[in-house]
């Protein structure tokens, strides 16, 4: 749960901001404070600074309301931005720039700079020939310093964040960070049908009762672990036929509570509150929404009326390399067992070959007549296909390069293309053979 608290954090414009501004009436506080307990007749540099006190107060009203104006133009220009991504990409990647932490920093940067002016500039006695707060004066001029150079990589960054290429970057990225957070890089694999085979005799004629949702939503997070050791405890079995990404309609069974040897259960409310409903769908555990982020990409550029063939072939890229990085790791079992080989929860996992579907079945399918995006597909395929040493998943590939294939020659009209696209399948099976005999060598031995 604390990934996803720290998730939602991450995707509000307010977090970054309050820490800086809080931040920064902390600093001002002691720096007028140190400036009252200490002399600053010694300090040298001071000489170059020769205003009195009117003149400190002059430049901090200056530079404090400059600081806040510009905080202003800051917001507005964020705004501006979010507008045209959402009219560029859809309004379901704004998620992304939300998440944008180097915004935020300077957005955080020019009130904090704002708020420790103000401190300042009320601390300071208006009599002259009264003390100035020498400390506090410079850190404030500092701040300031640092503000401005924060605004030029503010129109930097901005700048280059509607560029489709930085966006496909980073949400691949993204997801590549959650592949890595999910699945396991371990090779050893669970004997999937003794464990089905546990299930089906420890819950075989055992009633059913089921947990419903309190509320409609998106499953955000299920903490399998907890559930795990929530039917250890109660000596019960669980099954969880949702998985994060899901919509739950108020009322349906997000969990199946199973009792075994005569026991009662857990209570449906302890069960719900280790599955978390949202209005959104998040990356947390949710390998599938990255995907379809770069999908929608893909879709948009595939349009009729955007037609740019390039995008999405950015977009294919970097979903090639997420399913060359699932290729060679080890996606979550179907059943799950205590500490003493008991089964005790089921869940409707999300495997390689679901993956692939997702990514090929619709690029495949609205990119009929695109000769550019067709091979590109083919030859991901391809890519994919070398790193991989499972055979059941270079059967899931072999499928939608033979799919894509036999696409190019339905709808392609001229006979280069299609024998470009020939090639490449051609150049798809050579690979799948060749992983295939490896993989299957490897079993054998």
């Amino acid at each position: 749960m604390f990934r996803l608290l720290w998730n939602r954090l991450q995707t509000t414009i307010w977090f970054i901001p309050a820490l800086l501004s809080l931040t920064a009436l902390g600093t001002a506080l002691l720096s007028i404070n140190a400036d009252l307990h200490t002399d600053s007749s010694s300090w040298k540099w001071l000489e170059y600074f020769r205003i009195g006190t009117a003149g400190v107060r002059q430049v901090l009203a200056v530079t404090t309301g400059a600081m806040m104006t510009i905080t202003g133009v800051v917001f507005s220009i964020s705004v501006v931005t979010l507008t045209l991504a959402a009219n560029q990409f859809g309004a379901k990647l704004l998620r992304n720039y939300l998440s944008d932490t180097r915004n935020k920093l300077v957005l955080g940067l020019f009130i904090g700079s704002f708020l420790f002016g103000l401190v300042v500039l009320a601390s300071i006695d208006s009599e002259p020939g009264s003390d100035v707060p020498a400390l506090a004066f410079m850190v404030s001029l500092v701040l300031t310093m640092i503000a401005i150079a924060g605004l030029i990589y503010f129109i930097h960054n901005i700048s280059t964040s509607i560029q489709a290429d930085r966006l496909i970057a980073i949400i691949g990225r993204n997801l590549q960070e959650t592949i890595a957070g999910t699945l396991s890089t371990e090779h050893n694999s669970t004997d999937t049908d003794a464990l089905r085979e546990k299930w089906r005799l420890a819950t075989h004629g055992e009633s059913a009762l089921p947990a419903v949702a309190g509320h409609s939503g998106y499953v955000e997070y299920i903490n399998y672990e907890a559930l795990l050791a929530l039917a250890a405890r109660s000596r019960c079995a669980l099954e969880i036929p949702v998985r994060p990404g899901d919509f739950v309609v108020e009322g349906t069974p997000v969990a199946v509570i199973l009792p075994l040897a005569g026991q009662a259960g857990p209570d449906g409310g302890d069960i719900c509150r280790h599955i978390s409903l949202g209005e959104q769908r998040t990356n947390v555990q949710d390998l599938e929404y990255s995907i379809m982020q770069l999908i929608q990409i893909a879709l948009r550029a595939l349009s009729p009326g955007v037609n740019d063939a390039l995008t999405a072939i950015a977009c294919i890229d970097w979903l090639s390399a997420a399913l060359a990085c699932m290729a060679g790791r080890r996606f979550p079992p179907a059943y799950l067992t205590d500490n003493d080989g008991t089964v005790r929860l089921k869940i409707r996992a999300f495997d390689f070959s679901g993956a692939v579907d997702a990514v090929f079945k619709p690029l495949r399918q609205n990119a009929r007549g695109n000769e550019m995006v067709t091979i590109r597909l083919l030859e991901a395929l391809a890519a994919i296909m070398q790193v991989c040493r499972s055979p059941s998943r270079l059967q899931a590939l072999r499928e939608h390069a033979d799919a894509i294939q036999r696409t190019a020659e339905q709808h392609f009209t001229d006979r280069d293309d299609i024998d470009q696209a020939t090639q490449r399948h051609d150049a798809c099976v050579a690979v799948f053979r060749q992983q295939y005999r490896s993989a299957a060598g490897s079993l054998d031995t």
